[in-house]
Order: structure tokens, then C-alpha cells, then sequence
């Protein structure tokens, strides 16, 4: 039997979970994600033009573009950061995975699915960057 005071109580901590996502920490956060993932398309991008005029020997893709960043004077700070915008990117989907996303159909079932998935792709790719961070995601010698 659940008492008045539980469902109040758990609709306060509802609430508060709504506020928390729609919070300006979490907009930073997002934003601190759409910064990481602009960086990391640019990268992506510059290792592209360099493999197609003969000029790299990495991958155009996320673990080469780790690659160039960690072998730049500031790579592992740039790394960090980098981390931490993917880190982020991954919190602002998981608020909207768990409180619904901005807009009408915020809250349907689909969009906090997708949302949800994204959460999980972005901690995955976080968690990739942060291996290369740490020293463990480069070649074996």
C-alpha cells in the first residue's frame, strides 16, 4: 500500500529531476557536447583531406583524430576536455531519455528512446577518447 506521503514524496523527486534537466548546468553541458563533437567532425574532416592528398597515415575516423590530438603538444589536455564534452553530450541525453526532450513531442516514447541510445553512444565514445587520455587506447609497440 503506497501512503499519500510516498506519492508526494515521489512526485517532488519527479519534479525535481525535470528541474534538474532543464537546469543551465545541464544547457552547458550540452553545450560543452556539441563543441566536442563540432571539434571532432573538424578533425575528422582535416585527416580526410590529408589521407586523399597522401600526406597521413592515420584513419579518418574518431580513433584517429585521438591519435592526432594526443601527439599535439596540449594532446592530453585537449583530450580531457574533449572527454568531457562527450561526458556531457551524453548526461543531456540521458535527461532526455529519463524527463523528455524540449518541444511537444518531447516526451513520446520514440524520441526518449532515441534519446536514450544517443546517451549510450556518446558514454561510449567519452569512454574511447578517455583511453587515449589515460595512454591505453594508442598502438601496441
Amino acid at each position: 500500500m503506497v501512503t499519500p506521503t510516498a506519492r508526494h514524496r515521489a512526485r517532488e523527486a519527479k519534479f525535481a529531476g525535470r528541474r534538474a534537466a532543464n537546469s543551465r548546468y545541464v544547457d552547458w553541458l550540452a553545450r560543452a557536447g556539441f563543441t566536442a563533437r563540432g571539434i571532432m567532425y573538424a578533425l575528422i574532416g582535416v585527416l580526410a583531406i590529408e589521407i586523399a592528398f597522401g600526406g597521413s597515415g592515420h584513419k579518418a575516423d574518431q580513433s584517429g583524430a585521438a591519435r592526432v590530438v594526443a601527439s599535439t603538444p596540449f594532446g592530453a589536455f585537449l583530450l580531457w576536455l574533449l572527454v568531457v564534452g562527450f561526458a556531457g553530450m551524453a548526461l543531456w541525453r540521458l535527461s532526455e531519455a529519463l524527463y523528455g526532450g524540449p518541444g511537444a513531442d518531447g516526451r513520446k516514447a520514440s524520441n526518449r528512446l532515441i534519446a536514450g541510445f544517443k546517451a549510450v553512444l556518446y558514454g561510449f565514445i567519452a569512454f574511447g577518447i578517455g583511453k587515449y587520455a589515460l595512454g591505453l587506447g594508442g598502438p601496441k609497440s
